[in-house]
């Protein structure tokens, strides 16, 4: 179906949208709802929208504190008209933190880099559960900078029954650099038996957030 610029600029907007069924069945989302999607299952969205919807028709907006990888939510919109569809918006503080190319960087593979850190670290191989995008080609970062923090993170992991390694393209997302845009390449590391909670990763160079069970990193594809 043809969108109209109402549409557009909806699909578009920084702010996730959703729209349900009365069955909680998934109907249309933007693109910041599709990023979205890959730390909240729908079945959790659709939830947040009925608990926070109007008894009548209407819409309410409520203000809530949501933190998520490089999204903190302030507030939703939820509203419906009849009792065929309810959507449901999350209004989001956008992330200021600035990124510079410099000389430290140097083109690397992230899988090799990723394998540095878990030999240097003693995780044993039967503990992990690897899902690569290996698509993703070498790229420029901070190689000893990247290092230190996925020695920090890993190290923490010896004893885990499970570690999940992630590395994929985010999805919807990019990095302004120089008033460029450039992709996004996110790794996951997951270990449920794992206490992360005194690991302090504050970093100028990365963007880093604590998920459940583990952090969600953030780098930008410069190749």
């Amino acid at each position: 179906m043809e969108k109209n610029i109402y549409q557009m600029v909806l699909y578009n907007a920084i702010n996730p949208f959703f729209i349900f069924d009365s069955d909680g069945n998934l109907v249309d989302y933007n693109n910041e709802g599709e990023y979205l999607l890959t730390f909240l299952d729908k079945e959790e969205i659709f939830q947040i929208a009925i608990e926070n919807a109007t008894h009548f028709p209407g819409f309410k907006n409520t203000f809530i504190d949501l933190s998520l990888p490089q999204m903190n939510f302030c507030a939703i919109s939820v509203g419906y008209i009849d009792d065929e569809n309810i959507c449901i918006q999350f209004q989001k503080h956008v992330c200021k933190k600035s990124f510079t190319i410099t000389d430290k960087l140097q083109s690397a593979n992230i899988f090799t880099l990723i394998d540095i850190a878990l030999n240097a670290n003693m995780i044993d191989e039967a503990k992990l559960v690897r899902e690569y995008d290996i698509s993703i080609p070498e790229f420029k970062l901070d190689i000893d900078h990247f290092l230190k923090i996925l020695n920090k993170i890993l190290k923490h992991c010896k004893n885990s029954q499970k570690v999940i390694i992630k590395v994929m393209y985010a999805t919807g997302r990019h990095i302004k650099i120089e008033n460029k845009k450039y992709a996004v390449v996110a790794i996951d590391i997951v270990a449920e038996d794992t206490n992360f909670t005194k690991i302090d990763l504050q970093s100028e160079e990365l963007l880093i957030d604590p998920i459940k069970n583990g952090f969600h990193v953030e780098l930008p594809l410069i190749l």
